[in-house]
């Protein structure tokens, strides 16, 4: 083989930084990496910074790149494959229309390949591809009876009718999801006995009668995975049934027998092997010392992978797609210090091509992982994984026990949370105990019913490994799933070392799992967690969280999904609550929105925000360093708004709910724009701090600067409308304008608009104002109608028209709201105090009852309770629900103390002489004594009403 010649761009960071958790728990620009069967073209699908995602081609001769389908946010590809050179099936996930599926012919052109989208009408699934006859493909049609299978052109997917052809074979009845082996023309299939709780594997030749029995799957105790054919009556197969650990092995199909070893490896279990066309075995591959190592028994597929393993370094890699012939093919690189890279190789030249890195940040620099052998108690050798921090050693050793707890393991694999909190100064201690997978049938069997006996006295023996060999000042313990159970239990049984406990989704009340719901009843329930916990008993008791809680010292965390359906939310729930009575030093954060673990990456981010902030403060730390760089600054800030927006959500229930402010304190501190206007919206609205004008105006006027555009919106209504300070005309029109500049959408013209409609003569322009309202009136959209309603009161109540000017207004308003008379009158039903009465009926409909008809009144902060008019809008000659009128609302408030300032709010409301109008007003536990004015304005700027409240809010 010729020298592979690498072209590859390495960076080297002058030193190791705080990593951000957004580059680290995302999903990847780039996936799904495939090449097309000549080796023509190279795909992926790409996700874009406007939240669209595309399917991209690369034309090999060229290296030029075009897309080929772009999807919106509110759908996503499932998954693609390439049919022939020239066609693409798409399978797409719409959250709108239902899934859908479509092909896509690539066409060959002059300069750029041209595209054709046709809709997939047919109801089945494609079995294969067909490479050896690209005109066809292999088409399984389910209907009531059986399923059908076709040999039809590609063509036959655009519509359901297959009349006009004839089915090749006729499927298993009963059985489901059929493969096709091109090479020996043979179909596989599967089906379930649901009596005898099996599933049995079958497989035919084409053109034969008869489904001949592979072999069967139980509910066993042995693993039994198949490979493939190594000839026509024997199959290859890594299973453990005979033996401790899973090997390769031979499969008699007539007997039913495993009759030969073809590979075993003395203490891994295998777990994966691969064979050639004639059934040879290529390779067996399995996990040694947490990292993914392969075996290969023939000579040419060993050098192809030694000679790409030199070039790749300490990085694992796997081949991901390759050309028909061989020539062209994607393999993905990984390792503990690697999230991923997507390389082309091409065996012809040897020459191996960096594609995409999957990583987010370029530069970083991750913290190792050291991989260390040492002794249980009784003397079994176990394995364990020691991540340090590269900088900022803070001498926190963070215990991190694994989910499962059996048949799940640890490895030297890329973990976002590992590197997260690495790059902050922790070092985290990761264990494969007794019961994790990948060591044998023995050790993974000894783990189970263990539950707070074996596996956590393997993971004391680690740590007293660890720190016999390292200096730590602190200990605390993390983990999820039975890591967070196993997190807690470790503090009740050594809670002279562990000084803090985060847990996450896991299960703290072991009996509960026996009679939480009506699955406890069933059997095969029973069975699971039996094979898992051990059989029930009352001893569970005695390590169990919820009854051991007296034995804890530690501070404790709790994180919990309330979706979670795999632990259960009423175990957190639970132990929180047992926790808070004993007065011991606890914090929950329950995310409304998640199960067991999240679904979305920001969730993710949240909780190692959480975990981080934590154990600084329990334990004290010092969070702050002397300076931060750029990407270290913004890490710190992504935190900080972080935990600012947690403990300010609807959907996160944390403790910590008046302590948003402090966090977006940091993180304005440290220049974010969005935390310096929250900052700015606390002082201005006094929310849990005095109101002042002057910082309030100030932090926006940072955010602003910045480029923050809700800031600049901000200010341009402190300076025209509000109140707060004189109008500045000439500053709302610059900020305003920047706004615009930065984003021509409806509530930055209609921000614009206003100024050139009210402002003094200097800026005031009302034809720019008509025109402007005009140009983006049918740009208005369910996130603008609220803002462009505030906007528009604004224009007519605040502005001096005359009387053509105003009807250019009337006909925007016509655009808006179908404003059909701009003449009206006010008819005054009832005014003063009201409530709220809900209706005892299941969804029958509210009431509102009047509680006061005078205008001077206390007023009970109560949600129900509200103030202002209700009244009928009219015109003489029009009773029509289709007759449209539009009015315009000013609340002005007047606060009782002289040192307070006023405000005002707009709103415009519109509807039809039928229905009854209303206004009111409810106040918040931040309202101050003081006066309401209330103004009614009409479409031809008519007072329609007029009237003060006098309000004084108590508790």
């Amino acid at each position: 083989m010729k020298k592979l010649l690498i072209l590859l761009f390495f960076i080297f960071p002058l030193h190791a930084e705080i990593l951000s958790s957004e580059d680290l728990m995302y999903s990847p620009e780039q996936s799904q990496v495939k090449v097309s069967p000549s080796g023509r073209w190279i795909s992926f699908l790409e996700a874009q910074e406007d939240k669209t995602k595309t399917l991209n081609i690369i034309d090999m001769d060229s290296m030029k790149m075009y897309y080929i389908v772009k999807l919106d946010e509110d759908n996503d590809f499932y998954n693609y494959q390439w049919l022939t050179d020239d066609d693409i099936f798409i399978s797409v996930k719409s959250r709108v229309s239902g899934d859908f599926e479509v092909v896509v012919n690539v066409i060959e052109g002059e300069k750029n390949p041209k595209i054709e989208q046709h809709r997939v009408k047919a109801k089945g699934y494609i079995v294969d591809r067909l490479l050896n006859d690209p005109e066809h493909i292999l088409f399984a049609k389910p209907n009531k009876k059986n399923t059908l299978l076709y040999q039809v052109p590609l063509t036959a997917l655009y519509s359901d009718d297959y009349s006009t052809y004839t089915p090749i074979e006729k499927g298993l009845k009963g059985a489901f999801s059929y493969f096709f082996d091109e090479h020996k023309q043979q179909l596989f299939t599967a089906k379930f006995d649901e009596d005898e709780k099996s599933l049995q594997f079958f497989y035919k030749v084409i053109g034969n009668n008869k489904w001949i029995p592979i072999f069967t799957l139980t509910d066993a105790d042995y693993q039994f995975f198949p490979i493939g054919f190594t000839d026509q009556d024997h199959l290859a197969v890594i299973t453990n049934k005979n033996t401790d650990k899973s090997q390769v092995s031979l499969f008699n199909i007539n007997t039913q027998e495993i009759t030969d070893t073809l590979y075993q490896h003395p203490k891994y279990d295998i777990q994966s092997a691969e064979l050639d066309d004639n059934g040879n075995l290529i390779a067996a591959s399995y996990i040694k010392h947490g990292k993914y190592t392969t075996d290969y028994f023939i000579d040419a597929y060993e050098q192809l992978h030694s000679k790409v393993a030199e070039a790749l370094g300490d990085e694992q890699f796997f081949w991901v797609d390759s050309s028909i012939d061989g020539k062209t093919q994607i393999l993905f690189s990984h390792s503990a210090t690697v999230p991923g890279k997507y390389y082309l190789y091409q065996s012809e030249t040897n020459h191996i091509e960096l594609l995409f890195s999957v990583a987010k940040n370029k530069d970083a620099t991750y913290a190792k992982t050291t991989f260390f052998n040492f002794k249980a108690y009784d003397g079994t050798n176990l394995e364990g994984y020691l991540t340090k921090p590269i900088n900022n050693d803070k001498q926190v050793l963070l215990v991190m026990p694994h989910g499962g707890p059996i048949g799940i393991r640890e490895s030297d694999e890329f973990s976002p949370e590992v590197q997260y909190l690495a790059s902050r100064g922790f070092s985290i201690l990761r264990v494969n105990f007794r019961g994790s997978a990948g060591f044998g049938k023995e050790f993974l069997e000894s783990g189970v019913g263990q539950f707070g006996n074996l596996i956590e006295q393997d993971i004391s023996a680690a740590v007293a490994h660890i720190r016999s060999q390292h200096s730590f000042k602190h200990t605390c313990s993390i983990g999820a799933s039975y890591g967070g159970y196993s997190a807690v239990m470790l503090a009740i049984k050594h809670p002279d070392i562990y000084e803090c406990v985060i847990a996450s989704f896991g299960i703290y009340d072991l009996p509960l799992l026996y009679n939480a719901s009506n699955n406890a009843l069933t059997k095969d329930y029973q069975e699971l967690i039996e094979r898992t916990v051990g059989e029930y008993s009352q001893d569970l008791k005695d390590i169990s969280p919820v009854y051991q809680a007296t034995y804890i010292k530690a501070p404790v965390l709790i994180i919990a999904g309330k979706q979670d359906e795999i632990s259960g939310f009423e175990q957190s729930n639970r132990f929180y609550y047992v926790l808070k009575r004993l007065g011991h030093d606890v914090e929950k954060a329950f995310f409304e929105r998640s199960g067991h673990g999240h679904q979305i990456w920001y969730y993710d981010q949240v909780e190692a925000a959480l975990a981080n902030d934590f154990i600084e403060r329990k334990l004290n730390l010092n969070s702050t360093l002397a300076s931060y760089t750029e990407s270290e600054k913004k890490a710190v800030q992504r935190d900080a708004i972080l935990l600012a927006d947690t403990f300010d959500s609807e959907t996160i229930e944390t403790d910590r709910k008046t302590e948003s402010f402090d966090y977006y304190q940091l993180a304005a501190n440290l220049d974010h724009d969005r935390a310096m206007f929250n900052v700015g919206s606390y002082y201005h609205r006094g929310d849990n701090k005095p109101i002042d004008i002057k910082k309030a105006i100030e932090y926006y006027s940072r955010a602003a600067e910045l480029g923050y555009e809700q800031a600049q919106e901000r200010l341009g209504y402190i300076y025209t409308v509000s109140q707060l300070v004189k109008p500045d005309y000439h500053k709302a029109k610059e900020l305003l304008q920047t706004a615009f500049d930065k984003e021509h959408s409806a509530d930055n013209a209609f921000n614009l608009a206003s100024i050139f409609c009210i402002a003094d003569n200097e800026i005031r322009d009302v034809d720019k104002c008509l025109s402007m309202l005009n140009s983006y009136a049918n740009k208005v959209d369910n996130e603008s109608r609220q803002h462009v309603r505030e906007q528009i009161s604004i224009i007519m109540q605040e502005g001096n028209y005359s009387e053509n000017e105003l009807k250019g207004l009337q006909s925007v308003l016509a655009k808006l709201y179908g404003l059909n008379y701009p003449d009206a009158t006010l008819e005054l039903e009832r005014k003063g105090l009201f409530r709220l009465v809900l209706s005892d009926k299941f969804n029958g409909t509210p009431k509102i009852e009047q509680l006061s008809k005078q205008l001077d009144f206390i007023y009970k902060l109560d949600d129900e309770q509200r103030f202002g008019i209700e009244f009928y809008m009219n015109r003489d000659g029009i009773d029509s629900r289709k007759d449209r009128l539009v009015v315009f609302t000013k609340w002005h408030f007047t606060p009782d103390d002289k040192a307070l300032t006023d405000f005002v709010y707009y709103q415009t409301l519109w509807g039809d002489p039928i229905t009854k109008w209303y206004i009111y007003r409810t106040l918040d536990e931040t309202s101050t004594p003081g006066t309401w004015t209330l103004d009614v304005m009409g479409a031809n700027q008519q007072l329609l009403y007029q009237n003060t409240f006098k309000v004084t809010a108590i508790n």
